[in-house]
């Protein structure tokens, strides 16, 4: 019997199973939930469709409302009815403080080598605030990039592309929806210099044989990244349904 988790849809191991209390934890989640559905019914509860976060705009090809069931039967995924072109933006109030943040630090540099650029000064005024300037550079275009971006997933022509813009960034991806297995959530937390945490989300694509591909990353909001998720596997027609076989 293959347990699956209800969520993200992918499949647990044995380590991660507690058969005597019916619970499982999800390792791409880092969830715990009830297995007591599957083990006695057959079956993992269905998903509900997600409301459309903020940050997020389908414009065309919007998947419609699951049956009551929340199952449907799956439509062909080499080729899906209609095209999908959903847009988010990456803009968030941090960006703000952000922009005023690098008007300063870059006024600061500016201002430094001016004044050593306008008379004799030795070396090391040169190159003292090299790292200074690294990181004004680093953190101006990443906020620009904040500011100005947009993620761009498109499905058409049996093609699932990833487009970041107009500022250049990585992770632009192209996918042929045919070798799509499912998609899945992974969340990341890490310390923050203040001895707080910061959660990350970001979403992925398994293929027809196990390759796991990250199609987006940096997500602040759990939504952002479930909505993603729901939309694509809906539209392409992967059905949430595990397989409960031998």
């Amino acid at each position: 019997m293959k347990l699956t988790c209800p969520t993200c849809l992918a499949p647990l191991a044995a380590s991660d199973v507690n058969m005597e209390q019916l619970v499982g934890r999800c390792v791409p989640c880092d969830d715990l939930f009830s297995i007591a559905d599957q083990v006695r019914g057959g079956k993992a509860a269905p998903r509900r469709r997600p409301g459309l976060p903020s940050g997020i705009r389908i414009e065309r090809g919007e998947p419609p409302l699951p049956p009551a069931d929340g199952y449907r039967e799956a439509a062909p995924r080499e080729a899906p009815a209609g095209d999908l072109l959903l847009r988010r933006r990456w803009f968030s109030f941090q960006h703000i403080f952000l922009l005023f943040f690098c008007i300063a630090w870059d006024a600061f540099i500016v201002f430094w080598y001016t004044g050593v650029t306008s008379g004799p000064a030795p070396w090391i005024f040169y190159v003292f605030p090299i790292a200074h300037v690294a990181v004004g550079v680093g953190l101006t275009y990443r906020t620009l990039a904040g500011l100005l971006n947009t993620t761009r997933i498109a499905i058409t022509g049996g093609v699932l592309t990833v487009r970041h813009g107009p500022i250049p960034w990585l992770g632009n991806r192209e996918l042929p929806v045919h070798t799509l297995r499912q998609l899945y959530v992974r969340r990341k937390t890490s310390r923050t210099k203040n001895g707080g945490q910061s959660t990350r989300w970001s979403v992925h694509a398994e293929t027809d044989d196990r390759v796991d591909l990250q199609l987006l990353s940096g997500l602040e909001s759990e939504e952002q990244a479930r909505y993603v998720e729901w939309v694509i596997e809906d539209h392409l027609g992967i059905v949430d349904r595990p397989d409960m076989g031998d």
